[in-house]
């Protein structure tokens, strides 16, 4: 019996569509994109899923793909879905875009027009409700029409998920993903499928999880890659079969709890192996930390100035004493002796930032947006927001707002300032 038959008999029918572009007209040919698509289709095929392989699709092909395999989904009990994209993406005033071969760079307007939008993916999936869904996108995440730096208005292929999903990119945001022509497939779609069919028992975010590192190692961290989840249940992988799991009540609450606590708890990079030495640590006590660090730091006299940058240069410097350099390089002051570098200051927060530590989190996503570096502010802000720290969640409250480092989204906007005033003491109560 085939396995997707049989996973269907079990009571939990499994479809995927994975599509590889190789042979673009007018942007650079790839050469493992339909070896990846080919790897993932087999990978799915082993789960169980009923899998569809479609490659150098142009983009009327592209949208009869994605429809195809939204009607197989519609009127059914689908536990799983399972999409993969490798090829071209691109990214054009807040629209992430999956690229289909004809699609023509002359101009963004044309661009815009025979992109493929995860937006229209994620409406299609949601009118059709499979159980679960795994959007996973092998592909750049830049602006190609992009010839200098980062610029306000360019925000890459920006992360989404939705309820119900789990969509991951085989790199960081503004980044390109690597096509490895010397091997046989990418090094994300290899990682990704010895991760989700590994023999060893594991839940599909740990999968994810694993192949994120191996690539982000393997790469030499030219490559991030990462996942955002909203899953309402937990699948578990075991031996090459799929099973899904009904998260414990305790769990769901905390979720529903507050828009930035289940924003951390769902999201990963690659490039954030944080220590967990702060964790429990009490939101009144960073405040505390954070309200000594602006008021006293600007209050030192030259001799004590010297002092704090000494001691953050030892290797083995205090937390705390990374971030009273960091304040005196970002700001600069002839009295204190100390001369304004923001770029240094940056270096001494991100060693504290690493272990751990919210102000120096915090700090470091406010520079980053001072320096107009979104991805960067929006990253760490969302790190330091799990400790519940009100600052960093209205700090994300903006980002979201404007639509900086992260889609434009007003209603999540309200509901991390709304969460940003949960966390003043006494505003919890009943009643407040």
């Amino acid at each position: 019996m085939p396995r997707w038959l049989l996973a269907q008999a079990q009571g939990m029918e499994q479809v995927a569509l994975s599509i590889g572009n190789n042979d673009y007209k007018d942007a650079a040919q790839l050469v493992n994109a339909g070896r990846d698509a080919k790897l993932m289709h087999d990978t799915f095929g082993r789960l169980g899923a009923r899998s569809e392989l479609c490659t150098n699709l142009n983009g009327v092909g592209l949208n009869k793909a994605v429809g195809d395999f939204i009607r197989k989904i519609q009127g059914r009990e689908i536990g799983v879905a399972w999409f993969f994209f490798s090829g071209h993406g691109a990214a054009l005033e807040g629209k992430s875009l999956l690229l289909g071969t004809d699609v023509s760079l002359r101009s963004q307007e044309e661009l815009k027009k025979s992109g493929f939008d995860l937006d229209r993916l994620k409406g299609m999936l949601a009118q059709v409700k499979p159980r679960i869904s795994v959007v996973i996108i092998d592909a750049c995440r830049n602006n190609p029409f992009q010839t200098r730096g980062l610029e306000r208005g360019d925000k890459g292929i920006v992360p989404k998920a939705w309820d119900g999903t789990l969509v991951a990119y085989s790199t960081a945001e503004y980044t390109k993903a690597l096509d490895w022509p010397q091997k046989s497939n990418g090094p994300y779609a290899a990682a990704l499928s010895a991760a989700l069919t590994d023999s060893h028992a594991r839940g599909l975010e740990d999968a994810f999880r694993a192949a994120s590192d191996q690539v982000f190692a393997q790469t030499g961290h030219q490559q991030t890659p990462g996942y955002y989840s909203d899953l309402r249940s937990q699948v578990w992988l075991e031996a090459g079969k799929v099973s899904l799991r009904a998260l414990p009540q305790t769990q769901l609450a905390q979720q529903a709890g507050g828009a930035a606590r289940s924003l951390a708890m769902t999201s990963y990079r690659a490039d954030l192996p944080l220590d967990d030495r702060y964790i429990g640590t009490p939101v009144a006590e960073w405040a505390e930390t954070m309200y000594r660090l602006e008021i006293g730091v600007p209050r030192m006299d030259r001799f004590e100035a010297a002092q704090a940058m000494a001691r953050a240069r030892q290797g083995n410097a205090a937390d705390r004493d990374l971030c009273i350099a960091g304040l005196l390089l970002e700001a600069g002051n002839r009295g204190q002796g100390i001369e304004k570098n923001r770029g240094q200051a940056a270096k001494f927060y991100e060693r504290a930032a690493l272990r751990g530590y919210v102000p120096a989190q915090t700090l470091l996503g406010e520079l980053a947006y001072a320096r107009q570096d979104y991805a960067q502010s929006y990253k760490w802000l969302s790190v330091a927001s799990r400790s519940g720290y009100g600052r960093p969640l209205l700090d994300l409250a903006q980002l979201t707002g404007e639509g900086l480092g992260t889609a434009q989204d007003p209603q999540k906007a309200a509901q991390l300032l709304l969460e940003s005033f949960k966390s003043i003491p006494g505003l919890a109560a009943p009643g407040k």
